[in-house]
């Protein structure tokens, strides 16, 4: 999730276990806490980009990691504000931390909250990196909450309202994607669409649209479908070309790419490059057929070859929101009229 929902949550840990004995400080470093795991952005600059993508998320969102940076982190804290709390502010630290994790396993981009026992990364696809939905009203609510003093039952109730709500809505995710794969199990069998696999994941901003993208041997079925419109989307269709990597899929920069991707990616040759596009990201731009959110360029020897710093490029312009809105309308017109 987005770094300010991850503060907002944490902040009202802080409250929720310690506000009434710490005050604003529970607040402030139930924050900071929560943050913790995302400074391993910090360092994926000392990386390649092949291995940066992997270590995002890595190590520093594990339970281990969370186990062990606890203990010191609500030492210091506690050592810091001169605290006889030293328990609490590592319990609070714990809790702040592997909140974070478990939050992350619900986006598409993959968390190694078991690492390293094992380099699985756990991704429900069921959140986008910034839901409105959720954000804005717990910004709300928490801005409120600071209106009132710390010991108070004002501010304790809005800090409950503000977890209770973020994770009820997380529940309600979970729920909506359920609904979508059976829906689109539905339609690819309707449609006689034969696949291996698939998988689906919301767009930016809100869970209201979604992207599905169904495996077969060759490519790819790929859709846009509102979970407010029944009519079942048109189903466009994209080849793999994973043969055009030739030397390069030998090379160990292409199998952490691969890892990453989940193998969801097709490969094109432009512009005298080979370039490798993850499609299990949907961005803004749901009518143009360059939808990568992350596109890495590959480039140089086959054994060690150059790999570009993809930065996500999520599509979010002011057409593509006009676009967006549209398609959410009364009316409800139609993903495949609009797109």
């Amino acid at each position: 999730m987005d770094s300010l929902t991850h503060i907002i949550i944490g902040a009202a840990t802080g409250q929720v276990m310690l506000g009434k004995k710490e005050g604003n400080k529970a607040l402030l470093w139930g924050a900071v806490a929560a943050n913790i795991p995302d400074f391993d952005a910090a360092f994926t600059s000392l990386f390649n980009p092949a291995s940066a993508v992997l270590m995002h998320r890595g190590f520093s969102h594990s339970i281990l990691f969370a186990l062990i940076i606890s203990p010191l982190l609500g030492f210091l804290i506690a050592k810091i504000l001169k605290s006889k709390n030293t328990w609490q502010w590592i319990g609070l630290t714990l809790v702040a931390i592997l909140t974070h994790s478990a939050i992350d396993c619900l986006n598409t981009y993959g968390t190694g909250i078991f690492e390293p026992i094992t380099n699985l990364r756990v991704a429900y696809d069921t959140m986008p990196i910034v839901d409105m939905l959720l954000l804005i009203p717990i910004l709300i609510t928490m801005a409120l909450a600071l209106f009132y003093s710390y010991k108070s039952k004002a501010r304790n109730i809005l800090s409950i309202a503000v977890l209770a709500f973020s994770f009820a809505y997380f529940g309600y995710s979970i729920l909506i994607k359920e609904i979508v794969n059976k829906r689109v199990v539905s339609q690819l069998n309707q449609k006689n669409i034969p696949y291996n696999r698939f998988i689906t994941a919301s767009l930016p901003l809100t869970n209201f649209i979604w992207l599905t993208v169904a495996e077969d041997n060759d490519g790819f079925h790929y859709a846009y479908q509102s979970i407010l419109e029944k009519d079942s989307p048109n189903y466009k269709y994209i080849e793999k070309n994973h043969e055009l990597l030739g030397d390069y899929s030998n090379s160990k920069a292409i199998k952490q790419l691969q890892r990453f991707t989940k193998r969801y990616y097709v490969v094109e040759h432009k512009n005298g490059a080979v370039f490798l596009n993850d499609l299990r990201f949907a961005g803004l731009d749901l009518r143009n057929n360059d939808w990568f959110v992350f596109s890495f360029e590959i480039t140089g020897d086959y054994a060690d070859p150059n790999i570009s710093r993809s930065h996500p490029n999520r599509k979010i312009t002011k057409e593509n929101l006009i676009a967006y809105w549209e398609s959410l309308k009364t009316e409800r017109k139609s993903l495949n009229e609009l797109f």
